[in-house]
Parts: C-alpha cells; sequence; structure tokens
C-alpha cells in the first residue's frame, strides 16, 4: 500500500493543475471576447480610404471564433485562424487574403494588417462597444448596425 501512496501524493497535484491551467490561461485572454467598432485604413494610387465595421469575438471550445462586418461590404464574413494571448490578438480575413495583428491597449485594440491581395501593410483599429450579451449604451448588436461615433488612428 505504501508503493501506491507515493506515486499518488505526486500525481494528484498535477492532474489538479491541468485541469487550472487552461481556466486561467482561456481566462487572461478573456478580454478579446465582445463587439468591436473596426476602422481598417488603406491607401492605393496616393488615396487614402478608411472602412468603418465591426467585429465580433466568441468563445468556442478552448479557442475563439469570430466575424467581421464592414459596411462598404455590407454582410458579415467569418474570420479565421484567431489567436489571442495576454494583450494581443491576430486573425484572418480569407476572403480579402488579409492578417490583422493588433495590440490590446484598455479597451482598444491598435495594429496592422497585411493584405496579400494589395501587397501592402496598413494600420487598423478597434474600439469595444460591448461584451456579446451586455452592450454599451453607443451601440446595439442585434440586428441592424448603429453608426457610431468615429475613432482616430
Amino acid at each position: 500500500m505504501k508503493r501506491l501512496s507515493i506515486p499518488i501524493l505526486v500525481l494528484l497535484p498535477l492532474v489538479i493543475l491541468s485541469f487550472l491551467l487552461p481556466a486561467q490561461t482561456l481566462a487572461s485572454r478573456e478580454w478579446a471576447v465582445g463587439e468591436w467598432k473596426i476602422r481598417q485604413h488603406f491607401s492605393d494610387e496616393g488615396r487614402e480610404t478608411t472602412f468603418t465595421g465591426r467585429l465580433r469575438i466568441h468563445r468556442e471550445g478552448h479557442g475563439f471564433e469570430g466575424r467581421i462586418y464592414f459596411d462598404a461590404v455590407g454582410q458579415w464574413e467569418p474570420l479565421e485562424d484567431i489567436e489571442v494571448t495576454d494583450d494581443t490578438i491576430s486573425f484572418s480575413r480569407p476572403k480579402y487574403k488579409q492578417r490583422f495583428r493588433g495590440h490590446r491597449r484598455g479597451d482598444e485594440v491598435v495594429g496592422e494588417y497585411r493584405d496579400r491581395i494589395h501587397h501592402g501593410e496598413w494600420k487598423w483599429r478597434a474600439e469595444r462597444v460591448g461584451v456579446l450579451g451586455v452592450l454599451n449604451d453607443s451601440a446595439r448588436m442585434v440586428g441592424t448596425m448603429k453608426t457610431v461615433p468615429t475613432l482616430e488612428c
């Protein structure tokens, strides 16, 4: 009986930690979940354009899923390869071959995106509108898109 008690005493803390660590890691990335106003800057042949829209991120299992809506496009698009750390997020917009990377600054994310169609890198910014299910007064997440104040990059 003594032979079994030593391995159990050693393994029990490891088993407990294995259940706690994924939850702690996921909790530290929870900041990304919610709805965000997004501004995507683009320049082509000397013309500067800013596209506005929405970004929605939600948890799915041990990872994240999301979609993006740009007013100029007029439809929601699925995102792929969403990666979130304690203070960064990255995701792909496959239809337009764009890869976004951003750094969290409170309730904002500021970053760059690479566009493989137009072969360049430009800036983007997002500001939290609400956590899914909990809204700030400035926007509604159900149904239509409400006009929101502009963001400066």
